[in-house]
């Protein structure tokens, strides 16, 4: 008796601890991974394009509106494309939209691969 229910309380030891590491993996995995049918309408969608001295590269966006904050915005990025090799990569990224402050007309920015891609809406 004492030998099952050591083997029991084993198991279930074994279970929490993977069930902890899977939700923890899951977490991680949902925060990198896009919502693929957001339930979010439309705000803005288009090409954002890097600065004016760049080669050209632009991302192609949706932009919707974060739910419970004013004036928040989130993007999915679908197509990449590089201006200097003149394709066009398929992504699906979710990014922030952040305003600048500083610029005229293009005011919002989002950042994809350490560059800044500005647009208006």
């Amino acid at each position: 008796m004492k030998n099952f229910l050591l083997v029991i309380t084993i198991l279930f030891t074994a279970v929490i601890v993977n069930a902890n590491g899977n939700t923890m993996q899951t977490d991680v995995n949902e925060n990198a991974t896009v919502k693929s049918e957001s339930l979010d309408p439309i705000y803005w969608q288009g090409w954002a394009e890097e600065d004016v001295l760049s080669n050209g590269n632009r991302l192609y966006i949706t932009v919707y509106r974060t739910q419970n904050q004013c004036d928040a915005f989130y993007a999915i990025a679908t197509k990449f494309y590089h201006g200097y090799k003149i394709t066009t990569q398929n992504i699906n990224v979710e990014l922030v939209v952040r305003e600048d402050s500083r610029k005229i007309g293009r005011k919002y920015y989002v950042s994809y691969d350490g560059r800044k891609y500005y647009f208006a809406m």
